[in-house]
């Protein structure tokens, strides 16, 4: 694995890599915390907060170690309507370390250009610039395309996955992500985000701590 991009051999406490000024600036509007560091403490320390968390960051990565820290998820509810009166009426919001955000995205860097080739054509979310407005439009054109041929008809079947993400399978996962080959120091450091941390709070009440070993935090 080339991480020569990652972790370059020469750094300048003065002027550090770019990584670094891309995720201090993208967290500066992240208000909600529970960890007491913020994206502005983050924003506004990156000459002195730098040469640190690339320590900490090469370390996690090169020993496919997570701090538990990075690990703890605080689940807060979030109204979606005025007046909530029952439980749907809420949208579950983790609260995790924006540091292992941080780290989270410098990842993703390194994983999209090895997994992009090999992502399905017509997959719309989650892509940067593709959206649900393009689903449709794409879903329309292929739709009217056939039933442009005389005798043609068409049926659509439309199947939503319920908590897709809270329900991920770890061995599932690390299986497609070798098959999409990504590196193996990446897999394994993937792999380590189990036996997660997590508690909900409402108000100023807050459950007992379990550990989560599916979904993605």
């Amino acid at each position: 694995m080339d991480c020569s991009g990652f972790f370059p051999h020469q750094r300048s406490h003065t002027h550090p890599p770019s990584q670094w000024k891309t995720f201090t600036s993208s967290s500066g509007g992240v208000k909600l915390v529970w960890d007491g560091i913020t994206g502005r403490l983050l924003k506004n320390c990156t000459l002195e907060l730098s040469p640190v968390l690339f320590s900490l960051f090469k370390e996690s990565l090169l020993t496919a170690t997570v701090p538990m820290l990075w690990k703890t998820a605080t689940i807060i509810l979030v109204p979606k309507r005025p007046r909530p009166s029952e439980l749907n009426h809420y949208r579950p919001v983790a609260l995790t370390s924006i540091i292992a955000k941080c780290l989270e995205k410098l990842v993703l860097n390194i994983i999209l250009p090895v997994v992009s080739p090999r992502l399905d054509p017509y997959q719309f979310a989650y892509k940067a610039k593709r959206g649900t407005e393009d689903a449709v439009e794409c879903l329309l054109h292929t739709l009217l395309q056939h039933l442009d041929t005389p005798c043609n008809y068409a049926r659509i079947l439309f199947i939503d996955f319920g908590s897709a993400f809270n329900t991920i399978q770890r061995y599932i996962m690390i299986t497609k992500l070798h098959h999409l080959r990504v590196p193996p120091l990446l897999i394994h450091w993937i792999y380590f985000l189990s036996d997660r941390l997590q508690a909900v709070r409402m108000g100023s009440i807050t459950s007992t701590t379990i550990i989560v070993n599916t979904g993605a935090p």
